[in-house]
């Protein structure tokens, strides 16, 4: 449902609203092969100069919370990080610091169609831009339909796009490898930020070979603590799953890695 139809589809008769903490992410990514992107200031001063709250206001009704690492908060292995708290004086240093005047010009991509993270996607490019801007980055828009999207920032066409991911397992491996390392940033790429991270990589290949929980937990910790201080994209929002009913369905779940699944469902007669 449209998260601006909650409200309303909850006073209906005969209908209930179920819900299920999101196991997704959506985030923008800065393409770290393409100048400015390629220095960490850069991309500092970018996740400074965004308001995550103000977008969630704006973009999504309120009805999600804020993301600061890629590893949803719902799945194990999350890190709860100390997030930035979004500051233009200190973007418009990092910029600086980093010899970007004021009026850089990017191109921000983001897509037509509407996801379950991404809800309204011009709403979101519109505040990011502004945010952008009130810190001195001139961000023209280009939306773009969803198959040319995905083909043209998997090889690279951006500067900055926003993006998402569902879960497909209940792993850390599906959004932290799949998205971030090295091995994935070859175009066509997964990896849309192209990040190559010596020590994220070698931190998340060795969760890959060792079933010790534990020990799987401290490396995906560690390399969460290393990608939100090199920032190849920033987390913007993690949205919770929702499903309007009938009250005469029975059995029916949310199913926590994307799918529907009606094995269990049944229709109630009526009177």
């Amino acid at each position: 449902p449209n998260l601006r139809d909650l409200e309303r589809a909850g006073e209906m008769p005969g209908v209930r609203v179920v819900t299920k903490p999101g196991i997704n992410v959506c985030y923008l990514a800065m393409n770290t092969e393409k100048p400015p992107f390629d220095d960490v200031r850069v991309r500092q001063a970018v996740a400074y100069a965004i308001d995550k709250r103000s977008l969630i206001e704006s973009a999504y009704d309120g009805k999600a919370d804020p993301a600061e690492s890629m590893c949803p908060a719902s799945m194990a292995g999350h890190l709860a990080l100390e997030d930035r708290e979004p500051h233009r004086e200190t973007a418009r240093k990092q910029l600086e610091l980093a010899g970007v005047a004021p009026g850089l010009e990017i191109e921000l991509w983001y897509p037509v169609i509407q996801r379950t993270y991404l809800p309204d996607s011009s709403a979101t490019a519109i505040q990011i831009q502004q945010d952008l801007k009130a810190v001195g980055i001139e961000a023209k828009l280009r939306k773009v339909e969803w198959a040319a999207y995905l083909s043209g920032t998997a090889n690279g066409e951006h500067d900055l796009c926003i993006l998402g991911w569902m879960a497909d397992i209940f792993d850390p491996d599906n959004f932290l490898y799949v998205l971030l390392d090295k091995d994935n940033a070859v175009k066509p790429a997964e990896n849309r930020s192209f990040y190559k991270g010596e020590e994220v990589h070698r931190l998340l290949i060795e969760a890959q070979r060792t079933s010790d929980w534990p020990k799987r937990e401290k490396l995906y910790h560690d390399a969460q603590r290393i990608l939100h201080r090199e920032v190849p994209v920033i987390p913007l929002a993690t949205v919770p799953d929702y499903r309007v009913l009938r009250d005469n369905v029975e059995g029916y779940e949310i199913y926590p890695a994307g799918g529907e699944y009606f094995r269990h469902v049944s229709i109630r007669p009526g009177p």
